[in-house]
């Protein structure tokens, strides 16, 4: 049983990584994968060793799941327990979640199951587009100062 951590976050935010990996060589991979993907200072580790079952070719496989493409992944985690693995988290648009799953998807033998929990969570350009729904934000002529009718838009 591997990990539960936080596989992505907004900023600067770390990447937590815990759990229980089987041996030293399973956690010194993993953490250089990940360090190799998120930046060293950016990686927290909390893993611990013991034992643990783990299907044949585990550690590569959870390493091929750490991916320059789970950066997309705001506020996320990904749980890897034995063959079962869950993604949850925020992504940018439909496109980037059916892009991270087909990855998931590729990187794994059929023994694996996938629980793909990413939610398209609506841009903050999206969102204003939508509030001011092609309406024209007036202005004076000639100065800095809204309308009335401008004024009433954005509030």
């Amino acid at each position: 049983m591997l990990a539960a951590g936080s596989v992505a976050a907004a900023g600067n935010a770390p990447v937590v990584v815990a759990g229980t990996v089987a041996d030293e060589a399973s956690k010194a991979g993993l953490l250089a994968k990940l360090r190799e993907v998120y930046g060293a200072a950016s990686v927290v580790d909390q893993l611990s060793i013991g034992t643990v079952s783990t299907p044949a070719n585990w550690n590569a496989y959870v390493q091929k799941l750490v991916s320059p493409n789970l950066k997309m992944i705001t506020r996320g985690q990904l749980k890897v327990d034995g063959n079962a693995v869950s993604l949850r988290g925020d992504v940018g648009s439909e496109a980037q979640r059916q892009q991270i799953a087909g990855d998931i998807a590729t990187n794994l033998n059929p023994t694996y199951t996938v629980n793909n929990g990413l939610r398209v969570v609506a841009s903050e350009q999206g969102m204003l587009d939508a509030a001011l729904a092609d309406r024209i934000i007036e202005f004076e002529s000639g100065k800095a100062t809204l309308t009335e009718s401008g004024m009433g838009i954005l509030d």
